[in-house]
């Protein structure tokens, strides 16, 4: 029955129960209830039971409560009460057939008796839970003085709908002396119609409930098999129940006519502003179900130290259903403090805190915004260096790079990694934070004749390695242990030629050869992308080629994109007897073809061109284009600069820098520091703490090392700021400069290339892409009046082998980077011969000096520390990561700048 509903309900219903024990026990139920009032619905219901021996009557008046809805969670809970009075008689005469002078029936044959029941429902999302308690005050159903009182029942149930017609069931009760009784069932709906089915008081039951066409009227019949015990089941009872219930249609009431609703909101507005105007945007909707059709009143009120002004009143233009409009309006603080301003549409503000509405609408509660807002004193900084410059006389600049070896070497037998190697190890992590596409390779090797533990060792070797570089912070998922059964892991870094290797050379090798080494790969892409040959007389790349870019354009933007140190290197090897010039004329035809499609992820300096090592027998030049990320493991530590063979006079030794800060008492943190070159680098931080900065801080010249600023660079003084707000200020001052009045002595020396053992090839694909770049920068020096430069190409060797190899070797190597560099330079000035190459030199002062040092002179750099100069030597020969850096040719440019 559904009891649930809002319309009137009536329903008969008559049973035959137990089919088979006697054909005159019957049942019969009416019930009835109201339609929905304001608190719930009123109904009742009348129930019978008899045969020939025994009649009994229920009549149970029901009240059921509104359903109270229980916000943000969407359920609902209805409770119900029904009070029951019970009338109970015997027919004496049909008792007296088995039983003669019955003694319970001396004094009377009936009995009346009330009982109470109660329950409650709730609603979820797709089903409802119930609980009811029968016999809460127990009725007496027996004609005897209340020995046979009725016991307390506990009845549940949880039903949940699946899909449209189909709903499940299940439950049960409890009685004291019985224990529980479980019931299960499921109901199909369609068009009306229901079927059920299902278990409940020990029978398994069907039923079908058929509507009649748009009457509201229901016919029902159910049947139920019994199988409380064997007994019972094996007797085959069974009942049967015919209904008939009318459900009453309500139509629902006509629904009010459509309003419209407008709604503001804020688009955008500061809750913490300086002395300034204050500007806010709002958008205005109309979310209801009409259109407005006149114009709309917006005002602005402002309430201060108790005082309310209406600001501002507007019009904005009607607004149709679903319409937004942008509304911005604004309002000058007179002075700092703290404000509240109240935004409402559909109103003058001439009533406030009250609102002066004219359009009706289904919610006012939504006309009105409030914003507090907190107005301070602007915060302003003047900058002013008590010395904007100073003059020196004299002056020698030395730059000098720390390399990075990306190779651990270990004691024989053993994978302990020495602890000078952990600061090349913590660089290349740090570094592996800004190339999330690159994976580090680590591969550990053993000597043949110093270690004996064998391929275990090699893996141990690279497995320390590996995860150092990890603890170290390089992500887990781009460090990669290569497995030994993928390389040669006994392949020896220098190999023993000669049975004749002196015992020192010979211990010195095997150090070499105990190592694991560290490379960088970018992933996804093969190192060498593409290779091709074009003739020297074309004008265009070949198709072929421009397809293979076309293709690989936008995953290379990208790689180049999120990784800091990948590179696009394009190499170029010359046919046989041509002039490299044109070479590399086609090398920057296949540059600026792919620039375009780089986007602004990379600019010129990240697609290097560069010549390859040899000739080509073949008319036609070989290109080759390298993805490599070897910059990660082979870019310097860090610049070594020193400054020396100056003077500055006492008086100017010390500058002061006058900061003058507004409102300094909101000021939260400050940092006031020294950048060069209009932001691009932090030479040294003055002051750094909370609160506002000192308003005299002194500086001494001088960069974080201690070392001279570079008098080539613009110099400014910043000044960051942060308020209690959270809000920052950036100011600047103007350019500080150093002037060298007599003579500049500068030297920057780069170690461009570094060898394989006994050879003059190079290690790294990216320390041969820097040649382009020192190109460039040479000729920008030569254009700096009066500048006298000379470039030192010097190759150098370790101190394995004899004197007169390696003096060889120094050679060959020198003059090969030579040759590359000039030719560089010749291609970058645009010049077609060596004979016009040559009187540019001559006309800018440039002279090309080649060396060749063999291993006289270790690898070593000029740090400035504690205030002092010192000498620090990296190429240590007694090491074998200082052998490794001797390998090498360094590319000094040194300037003698002479100043009237």
């Amino acid at each position: 029955i559904p009891i649930w509903e809002n319309g009137r309900i009536f329903s008969a219903q008559f049973a035959k129960p137990f089919y088979g024990i006697g054909d005159n026990l019957y049942t019969a139920k009416l019930s009835f209830f109201s339609r929905k009032l304001y608190f719930g619905r009123l109904g009742g219901r009348f129930e019978h039971i008899s045969n020939k021996y025994f009649g009994l009557e229920k009549i149970a008046p029901i009240g059921i409560s509104s359903e109270f809805h229980v916000p943000y969670i969407g359920i609902g809970v209805n409770g119900w009460l029904s009070p029951t009075l019970f009338y109970g008689h015997y027919a004496v005469s049909n008792f007296h057939e088995f039983v003669g002078n019955d003694p319970v029936f001396a004094d009377r044959s009936w009995f009346l008796s009330v009982g109470l029941d109660g329950g409650a429902r709730l609603r979820i999302k797709n089903g409802h839970i119930n609980l009811w308690l029968e016999n809460i005050v127990k009725p007496c159903l027996s004609v005897s003085s209340g020995e046979n009182s009725s016991q307390r029942r506990v009845n549940f149930t949880a039903d949940y709908r699946l899909g449209r017609f189909l709903w499940l069931w299940a439950g049960g009760k409890y009685q004291a002396g019985i224990g529980f009784v479980p019931q299960a069932g499921a109901k199909f709906s369609y068009a009306g119609a229901n079927f059920l089915a299902g278990v409940r008081n020990y029978s398994a039951w069907v039923e079908l409930v058929l509507p009649f066409y748009k009457s509201g009227f229901h016919f029902g019949y159910s049947m139920g098999y019994h199988f409380a015990t064997p007994e019972v089941a094996s007797s085959g009872l069974v009942s049967h129940e015919v209904s008939l219930i009318y459900a009453e249609r309500v139509k629902p009431p006509p629904p009010p006519p459509p309003k419209p609703n407008l709604f503001v909101m804020i688009d955008s507005i500061a809750d913490v502003v300086p002395l300034d105007t204050v500007k806010m945007r709002m958008m205005v909707a109309n979310n209801g179900e009409a259109p407005i059709d006149s114009p709309i009143l917006v005002s602005l009120v402002r309430v201060a130290y108790g005082d309310t002004k209406v600001v501002r009143v507007d019009t904005l233009p009607p607004l149709d259903v679903g319409d937004t409009i942008g509304y911005s309006i604004s309002f000058l603080p007179k002075v700092p403090g703290s404000y509240s301003v109240f935004l409402t549409v559909d109103d003058d503000g001439s009533r406030f805190p009250g609102v002066n509405g004219k359009i009706l609408e289904t919610d006012e509660t939504d006309n009105r915004l409030a914003q507090s807002i907190t107005v301070y004193e602007k915060v302003r900084a003047e900058i002013k260096p008590k010395l904007p410059f100073i003059s020196i006389p004299t002056l020698t600049y030395i730059r000098q790079e720390e390399p990075l070896e990306p190779i651990v070497f270990f004691e024989p037998n053993s994978d302990s990694i020495p602890p000078r190697f952990m600061r090349a190890l913590s660089v290349i992590a740090e570094r592996m934070i800004d190339n999330p596409e690159v994976l580090l390779e680590v591969r550990g090797y053993v000597d043949t004749l110093s270690d004996t533990l064998g391929e275990e060792l090699a893996r141990r070797r690279g497995e320390k390695v590996a995860k150092t570089l990890v603890r170290l912070g390089a992500p887990k998922s781009s460090v990669i242990l290569v497995p030994t059964s993928e390389y040669d892991y006994m392949r020896p870094r220098i190999k023993i030629v000669s049975p004749y290797v002196p015992k020192r050379d010979k211990e010195m090798i095997c150090e070499e050869n105990r190592r694991a080494e560290i490379t960088a790969k970018l992933i996804g892409v093969n190192v060498l992308a593409y290779q091709f040959e074009i003739g020297l007389d074309e004008t265009d790349l070949p198709d072929s080629a421009k397809a293979v870019f076309d293709t690989l354009a936008d995953k290379i933007a990208g790689l180049l994109c999120s990784n800091a140190n990948a590179v696009i290197l394009i190499e170029g090897i010359p046919p046989k007897g041509t002039d490299p010039v044109l070479t590399l004329e086609k090398l920057d035809m296949l540059r600026n073809y792919l620039l375009p499609k780089m986007q602004m992820f990379c600019p010129l300096e990240r697609i290097p061109i560069a010549l390859g090592a040899g000739e080509r027998e073949s008319d036609k030049a070989l290109v080759k284009v390298w993805l490599t990320a070897e910059e990660i493991v082979f870019k310097s530590i860090k610049e070594a600069i020193v400054a020396k063979d100056f003077d500055i006079p006492a008086e100017y030794a010390q500058n002061v820098i006058l900061v003058d800060i507004t409102a300094d008492t909101l000021i939260d943190s400050h940092m006031v520091c020294v950048i060069a070159d209009e932001g691009e680098e932090t030479t040294v931080v003055l002051s750094e703490g909370a609160g506002p900065p000192p308003k005299k801080i002194p500086w001494n010249w001088r960069d974080k090392e201690g070392n001279l600023i570079d008098p080539r660079k613009s110099y400014q003084i910043s000044v960051h700021l942060k308020d209690k707000y959270g809000h920052s200020y950036d100011f600047l001052s103007e350019p500080i400069l150093i002037l060298v009045e007599n003579w500049e002595h500068r030297t920057e020396s780069s170690v461009m290339v570094r060898f394989t053992f006994d050879e003059a090839i190079s290690e790294s694909k990216y320390l041969e892409s820097r040649l382009e770049d020192l190109a460039k920068v040479i000729i920008s020096k030569a254009n700096i009046p009066g500048n006298k430069i000379i470039v030192r190409v010097v190759g150098h060797t370790d101190i394995i082998g004899t004197p007169a190899r390696n003096l060889q070797l120094s050679y060959e190597r020198a003059n090969h980077e030579l040759y590359l560099f000039k030719e560089l330079m010749r291609f970058t000035l645009g010049l077609k011969t060596q004979e016009e190459f040559q009187k540019w030199l001559n006309d800018h002062n440039i002279k090309f000096v080649v060396e060749g040092k063999r291993d006289l002179e270790p690898y070593k750099i000029l740090r400035f520390k504690g205030g002092k100069v010192e000498e620090v030597l990296i190429g240590d020969d007694r090491l074998p990561e200082g052998r490794s850096i001797n390998r090498r040719v360094t590319i000094s440019i040194e300037e003698i700048l002479q100043r009237k």
